[in-house]
């Protein structure tokens, strides 16, 4: 999508995400209706660095 995100959340590692006290995320895909379109849940930080990264190309086929 083009956006870099300051947080990557692992949903296995979290039960649940709060935001200026208000629930976010709870594990089983629960998400509010309003969050991204309602106040009060803070603002996007934008990633201003971003690492390099090399690409690593594998031409030997993967073995089990």
């Amino acid at each position: 999508f083009g956006v870099d995100r300051l947080v990557k959340r692992n949903d296995d590692a979290v039960d649940a995400t709060i935001i200026n006290g208000k629930v976010v995320y709870k594990k089983g895909d629960y998400f509010p209706e309003d969050l991204g379109h309602a106040k009060g849940y803070g603002r996007f930080l934008e990633n201003r660095y971003v690492e390099e990264r090399e690409l690593i190309v594998d031409t030997q086929p993967a073995s089990a």
